[in-house]
């Protein structure tokens, strides 16, 4: 959940609460478009204080992964990845249907291939992950985009948030950073929530 009273009350980030379709959807198109329905119907009771949000994430799977780990199933992140793809038809359905059941929608791009697709899908935010904050490429394309930012900051120096920050307000774009921990889940004592008075 985000609070951000900096670009007015119309912002997207106010209030905004993201529901994670990243590789919850199995693989499988039919339970991602459950997913969508049934949590249309959870928030909307809530939609008058909160904009509500779907995340998804993009890997071009056939660059992300190196060629010598495609059929590496004894990694974890490559059999995630390759068992729960889905084809751009697939997501842009799941993203079309998001947006017509009232949500926002946003996108994490891991590569510069997926900037593209986040634009010619025309998602409502983009999305950079903790472990992309320095990947000066990737940020450099996402600049590109003509949509909002959220920047997660889990295992990221001070030093290289401020330059993150002072690169997106060079160029105009509407930004927000998110403090968020590399550990899934985490526990309470871990959650060093006095990193938001810090930013």
């Amino acid at each position: 959940n985000t609070k951000n009273t900096s670009y007015g009350d119309s912002s997207p980030f106010n209030n905004l609460v993201v529901l994670e379709m990243a590789n919850n959807h199995m693989g499988d198109y039919n339970h991602g478009i459950k997913m969508i329905h049934e949590f249309a119907e959870i928030v909307k009771p809530y939609k008058k204080q909160f904009n509500f949000a779907w995340k998804f994430q993009f890997r071009d799977i056939d660059t992300f992964i190196h060629p010598s780990f495609q059929e590496r199933t004894d990694i974890k992140y490559v059999k995630r990845f390759k068992e729960t793809k889905l084809s751009k038809e697939q997501f842009l359905s799941l993203k079309n249907e998001a947006s017509k059941c009232g949500f926002l929608t946003m996108c994490t791009a891991f590569d510069e291939n997926s900037v593209d697709l986040i634009a010619s899908m025309n998602f409502d935010i983009a999305k950079i992950a903790s472990c992309s904050s320095t990947d000066w490429p990737l940020l450099n394309k996402v600049s590109e985009l003509n949509i909002p930012i959220i920047s997660s900051t889990a295992g990221t120096k001070l030093e290289d948030i401020d330059n993150i920050v002072s690169f997106f307000q060079h160029r105009n774009k509407q930004l927000a950073i998110m403090h968020c921990i590399g550990e899934y889940p985490t526990n309470v004592e871990n959650l060093q929530l006095n990193q938001l008075d810090l930013f």
